[in-house]
């Protein structure tokens, strides 16, 4: 597993086997793999690209 931090704050795990890049500050694109992310408060959002989905998390946000 591979952890790191975006340079927009979002705090991201990786589980192999993966393939991903990331597009900019708040933007991966998974080809591959499993993700987990976690947003800190002083993160801007999150955007996840996988194929024709993309899913944006933004902080403070909650669930329906």
């Amino acid at each position: 597993m591979t952890r790191f931090e975006m340079p927009g704050g979002a705090i991201v795990s990786i589980a192999a086997p993966a393939s991903f890049s990331i597009l900019d500050a708040s933007t991966l694109e998974m080809t591959i793999g499993k993700l987990t992310a976690r947003l800190p408060e002083q993160a801007d959002e999150l955007v996840v690209r996988a194929g024709k989905d993309h899913i944006r998390i933004l902080v403070g946000e909650e669930d329906p």
